[in-house]
């Protein structure tokens, strides 16, 4: 049975503690279960707030790094999912901070025309 097979098969019987178990003792290919497990699930949140796909892709990477170097801080308090994907999150909002203001939807005051659409009318002076 190849790499690929073990894992897959592994995927469907390891609980995420034990996962995480096994990659705090060095085990990669458990590593590689949780990514399996819990990829698309970051990916949608990093693209709900990126707004493309190769910006939430970027995230991941830096999430999915950020969870490996810290995987051993896990505490269980929330499951590995919602720590994961708060991970991603994060990694998605500091990346589209870093972002210039280019291309980004501002806020301004209406337009004469619009004020006079919303009943709004400017008194003489």
């Amino acid at each position: 049975m190849d790499m690929a097979r073990t894992v897959a098969a592994a995927d469907t019987d390891l609980e995420d503690a034990e996962a995480i178990a096994q990659v705090i003792a060095g085990d990669q290919a458990a590593f590689q279960i949780l990514v399996r497990r819990y990829n698309q699930r970051m990916f949608r949140a990093a693209r709900a707030i990126t707004h493309t796909d190769v910006d939430a892709e970027d995230v991941l990477q830096q999430a999915w790094l950020c969870v490996y170097k810290n995987l051993a801080q896990f505490r269980g308090d929330a499951s590995f999912a919602t720590w994961a994907t708060r991970i991603a999150v994060n990694e998605a909002i500091a990346l589209t901070r870093k972002r210039p203001m280019a291309g980004r939807v501002t806020v301004s005051a209406p337009a004469e025309h619009e004020q006079e659409h919303a009943g709004i009318k400017e008194q003489p002076a």
